[in-house]
């Protein structure tokens, strides 16, 4: 932004260009987010925030603790390690650090105060769906691109027993395990119903079944 500020007075349009770029809504295309029917899977709130990936590889620069039984805590004691070590004995300079702040920044809380169970009460007092609508419309964001696995046991049956879509959720089908896990895909498909005879299981996979959930009885399966 400083960039485009910089050139205004030698571009003209440069002020205009800026404006257009912040205020026309996006098509995030590659998300793990999921339509608020998914319910569990949707995973939001401050201590999603914290145990992300990025912060859970930083933490363990600073604490002694065996991977294993990190991850056999609950979620909310990875946040309190997560947020003890990151945000309060140490600066929270990292870029995924800033993304956190910035996020409850943009919210309205107050990062200031350091407060995680103050937070954690906020984020208790609001509603999944207005949450949703609340972030979008902060990102600029129209439409939001799911990752959607038929091989995944919990997200399966919500697909099969059909639920009220999101249109503002879009749904992406991961075909992932038919391409690189075929042999252990296979006997799930065979167990599904769907014709794969021996030879077949080495090949590839079963179009029908990418048919299906292509389009599915309803209209309401994931899209190629």
């Amino acid at each position: 932004m400083k960039t485009i500020l910089a050139e205004a007075g030698r571009v003209p349009v440069a002020r205009q260009i800026e404006e257009i770029v912040l205020s026309t809504p996006v098509v995030d295309i590659h998300t793990h987010l999921y339509d608020a029917a998914f319910k569990e899977l949707l995973l939001w709130g401050v201590d999603d925030l914290l145990v992300y990936h990025y912060l859970v590889a930083e933490t363990f620069r600073y604490v002694d603790l065996p991977y294993d039984k990190f991850w056999a805590l609950s979620k909310t004691a990875q946040a309190d390690l997560i947020w003890d070590a990151l945000f309060l004995q140490h600066s929270p300079i990292s870029e995924a650090c800033r993304g956190v702040l910035t996020t409850l920044h943009l919210l309205g809380l107050d990062v200031k105060k350091r407060d995680l169970p103050a937070l954690r009460e906020w984020f208790a007092g609001q509603s999944v769906e207005d949450h949703i609508t609340r972030c979008m419309e902060l990102a600029g964001v129209r439409k939001i691109y799911m990752t959607n696995s038929p091989f995944d046991d919990l997200e399966r049956p919500v697909w099969e027993k059909g639920f009220s879509r999101d249109e503002r959720f879009v749904a992406g089908l991961r075909i992932d395990p038919l391409i690189l896990s075929w042999r252990e895909t296979a006997p799930k498909l065979a167990a599904w119903g769907y014709q794969v005879p021996p030879a077949f299981r080495r090949k590839k996979p079963s179009p029908r079944f990418a048919g299906f959930w292509r389009t599915g009885p309803s209209g309401s399966r994931p899209d190629m």
